[in-house]
C-alpha cells in the first residue's frame, strides 16, 4: 500500500469513527506494536486537519489532490503547494489560505507520524522472521 493509500484509510477511519476512543481502538488493533501516546499524537493531528474544512468530502479528497500535485509539480514548496490547492477547490472549502496552509502543514506532519509507524512495523515484523541463531 502506498503513502496516499495508508494515509487516507487512517483519515476514512478516522472520519468514520464516531469518537476518538473508537478510532484509537482501531488503532490498536491495527498497530499493536505501537503505544498509547503515538495514537494519540495521530489522533491530535487528524483532529486539527480535520477541524480545518467542515467539507468531509473535501478532506477525502486532500490526500488524492496533494499526491497528484506532487507527481505533476515536485519541485512546489510550500507557498506554490497552498496556491495550487486553493487554486484546485479549496478556497470554497476553507476560510483562508492561512488556515489552508496550516491544515497543508498538520497533513505534512500526519504523513511523517504515519510513515513513521510503518518503519516501526516494519522493523518488528523483520525481527519476528530473522531466524534464530
Amino acid at each position: 500500500m502506498n503513502r496516499t493509500e495508508h494515509t487516507h484509510k487512517i483519515l476514512l477511519a478516522y472520519i468514520s469513527s464516531q469518537s476518538s476512543e473508537i478510532f484509537k481502538r482501531k488503532m490498536e488493533l491495527q498497530y499493536p506494536e505501537i503505544d498509547s501516546l503515538q495514537i494519540q499524537v495521530l489522533t491530535d493531528h487528524l483532529k486539527q486537519f480535520c477541524c480545518s474544512s467542515k467539507n468531509e468530502e473535501i478532506l477525502l479528497l486532500f490526500p488524492y489532490i496533494l499526491n497528484n500535485i506532487r507527481l505533476t509539480n515536485p519541485e512546489l514548496k510550500l507557498d506554490g503547494m497552498v496556491k495550487t490547492l486553493w487554486e484546485r477547490g479549496f478556497n470554497d472549502s476553507v476560510e483562508s489560505k492561512e488556515q489552508l496552509e496550516q491544515m497543508y502543514k498538520v497533513w505534512l506532519s500526519f504523513e511523517k507520524e504515519v510513515l513513521n509507524l510503518e518503519v516501526v512495523k516494519n522493523k518488528l515484523q523483520e525481527k519476528s522472521i530473522e531466524p534464530k541463531q
